[in-house]
């Protein structure tokens, strides 16, 4: 959250969000991907109903897209900031 606020941090930096480059876009990956972890943060005995852990091929995918999304974001943080010069 770009510093905004840090865990054991007592101050909270309201003046950094200028600086944080999130869109409606990826505030849907992040719900669509905590739902997909979600399902398997706990024993499968327990409220998931038996959720089979994932396969290594689906974890890659998932990597995938968060790798390609952060690079995403970085790139638009680099763009607005050579705009901003």
């Amino acid at each position: 959250m770009n510093g905004i606020a840090i865990r054991y941090r007592r101050a909270v930096k309201p003046g950094n969000v200028n600086d944080i480059f999130i869109n409606d876009t990826d505030k849907q990956l992040i719900a669509d991907n905590m739902h997909t972890c979600s399902k398997y943060m706990h024993d499968p005995a327990d409220e998931t109903g038996g959720t089979e852990t994932p396969k290594p091929d689906n974890m890659k995918d998932d990597l995938q897209i968060i790798k390609d999304w952060v690079t995403d974001i970085k790139q638009r943080v680099k763009a607005a900031k050579t705009a901003k010069s």
